[in-house]
């Protein structure tokens, strides 16, 4: 992992492993261009996104994998994905109200199937 940039409150780091568990490097593994991670205090989150998003393609589609981003963009298409244990959670009902979809996970499975999900100029679920 290589750091790019820093703030007073976050960092911004590209993943360069392809052979760790950590999610980052999955999503290399798994066909991902360039991978990012922010480690950041809710109040340095903006700050950190705005940074990020001056290297992102504005013509390819981005995955972006946080809960906590949804108090500060509006995304194409957001999905909560759950385990079928995390329903139980109040703390997640505002996710949930806000999640254009819902995908039930235990890790190995998954409904709807990720296939469901395009990207044809923007996001769709078929």
């Amino acid at each position: 992992m290589v750091e790019i940039e820093r703030g007073e409150k976050w960092i911004l780091f590209e993943e360069t492993n392809k052979t760790t568990p950590k999610d980052s490097s999955l999503f290399l593994q798994n066909g991902a261009v360039k991978s990012f991670l922010i480690e950041a205090e809710d109040s340095g989150l903006a700050e950190a996104f705005s940074t990020l998003k001056k290297l992102l393609p504005t013509e390819n589609p981005v995955v972006i994998e946080s809960a906590a981003l949804i108090k500060i963009a509006e995304p194409g298409l957001f999905l909560a994905v759950l385990h079928p244990e995390d329903f139980r959670k109040k703390e997640l009902e505002p996710l949930l109200n806000q999640a254009g979809l819902l995908v039930i996970s235990d890790g190995e499975k998954f409904y709807p199937s990720p296939q469901k999900i395009v990207f044809d100029h923007q996001w769709l679920i078929r």
